[in-house]
Parts: C-alpha cells; structure tokens; sequence
C-alpha cells in the first residue's frame, strides 16, 4: 500500500495506466474485471471498487481511492482453490494426500506464481511513479525494509 498526502488523483487514470502496462507485458490469458467489496460487515455499507486481474488461478486486485487530504494505492494477491481441493481438503490428511497426488505443488506453478505477482507489483509502481511526477508529490518508489542477519549482534 501506498499513501500519496496532499493530492488528488483520478482513479480511472491510474486504472488505465496500470492495465496499459499489464497488456504490454504481453501476459497470454489475463482478464481484467471490476469487483466491488464493502468497507463494511453488513451489506449496507458503502463499497470500493478493485480492478481485479486474473491469470489461471491467480488473482490480484488494485484499489485506488481518496483518504484525508490525499489518496491511497492497495493491491492484493490470491490464489483460487477449486471447490473439489476444499471439499477433500476437509477429510485431513488422506484429502491432503489425494489433493496433492492430483494437482501437486511444483517448482514452476511456484516461480510462475511469484513472476505473476512481480509484473503485478511493477505495474503498480511503475504508475505510481508517473503520478508522482505528474502530481509533484514524492514517491519512495515501493523500497523495501532493510533486513538485519539476525545473528549479528553487535
């Protein structure tokens, strides 16, 4: 997530920036939708709208939307279990077992996993980039922490 203060942004235009981005990539079989969550618990409360994009069992969704003085950025990973995974998942350790005899974990559904997720991510940031130029406000450009071997105790 990404808060920009002091500014004001359209949200279509981000949408249509990051998609443009994604449609470059040249991703086979992505599809974009719109789903729309409720802030709340109840079914009255007002809703976000997420730009939803899919490819095979991935899911990733963006959100921009004004907050305060400014607005924010969210974007979210899932993946979808099939309905038969569930189902045999609840018989324990037997489901687990047949589950993962029929559609086992692999090396590649793993790496194409996280590469998925990384040209989600770039596109995320590669538009908050431009609007942070367009807008004049900085951007920290999405770093991340700094870990610490956690054996160095000096």
């Amino acid at each position: 997530m990404h808060i920009f203060k002091g500014a004001n942004y359209s949200n279509q235009d981000f949408y249509d920036r990051f998609e443009k981005k994604l449609k470059a990539s040249k991703i086979n079989d992505i599809h974009f939708d719109w789903e729309d969550f409720h802030e709340g618990a109840h079914f009255v409360s007002p809703k976000r709208r997420y730009r939803k994009v899919q490819w095979r069992d991935k899911l990733f969704y963006v959100c921009i939307a004004p907050y305060g003085d400014g607005f924010f950025v969210s974007w979210w990973h899932f993946e979808l279990t099939p309905m038969w995974e569930r189902i045999l998942l609840l018989l324990g350790p037997y489901g687990k077992w047949v589950v993962m005899s029929i559609n086992p974990m692999t090396f590649y559904r793993l790496d194409t996993a996280a590469v998925f997720q990384r040209y989600m991510h770039d596109a995320v940031i590669e538009s908050m980039e431009e609007i942070s130029k367009t807008q004049g406000i900085s951007f920290d450009g999405g770093k991340k922490p700094e870990l610490r071997n956690p054996y160095d105790r000096k």
